[in-house]
């Protein structure tokens, strides 16, 4: 099966919703004694929601063809945060991965510029098509090297060099669509659409 990564259309309004990361840990708690326990499972995805209260005709059809060609989740498409428009950090430099082999939730970077606060806490950039989320401030060295903790998990092992992604304009979680029966608030032939909603989840693969 091939498998199409699409844009999310500029015609369709931003409309309103959620851009957030959920965690997959997990919490059980013993019937008798009361403990908690507590398993801190990999796997955090961004999950996306968009919802329009209103919709014209026209803005409906690109919406709808976009869903058509994404054929519930086998397709995909790649999805941007419209409310987050500008980063805290100063992100000076070329920043790139500084050495080989580096995943999980913290990633070493060097060619920023020296002696700053590069990258602020919830700042988010892109290493090879992976879309994150910064933990905390990020100093950079006299030498314009950091460390940067992340809220998820770099999932794939970046080569020495890759360049690190921080103009807001160009950054995007490559989503699946996960739930198509959404598509009936789409049926019928109106001037107006209303109360549409649109779930989607970061693909993994």
């Amino acid at each position: 099966m091939t498998v199409t990564t699409y844009d999310f259309p500029d015609a369709v309004p931003t409309g309103t919703g959620l851009f957030v990361l959920r965690f997959n840990s997990q919490l059980d708690t013993n019937d008798y004694s009361g403990h908690e326990f507590v398993v801190d499972n990999a796997g955090e995805r961004w999950m996306v929601r968009r919802h329009w209260p209103v919709l014209f005709a026209e803005e409906r059809d690109e919406l709808y063809k976009l869903l058509a060609r994404l054929r519930g989740p086998v397709n995909k498409v790649r999805m941007k945060d419209p409310k987050f428009t500008a980063q805290k950090g100063t992100w000076a430099g070329s920043p790139v991965v500084d050495g080989g082999g580096q995943y999980g939730l913290y990633v070493d970077v060097r060619n920023f510029g020296p002696s700053q606060m590069v990258a602020a806490a919830l700042d988010r950039f892109m290493i090879g098509g992976q879309l994150l989320e910064v933990r905390d401030d990020v100093t950079s060295n006299a030498s314009g090297k950091a460390r940067i903790y992340l809220n998820n998990e770099l999932r794939n092992i970046p080569a020495n060099g890759t360049t690190l992604i921080s103009d807001v304009n160009g950054l995007s979680s490559t989503c699946r669509w996960t739930n198509p029966k959404q598509v009936e608030a789409l049926a019928g032939n109106k001037r107006i659409y209303r109360d549409v909603t649109l779930d989607f989840m970061e693909s993994f693969t």
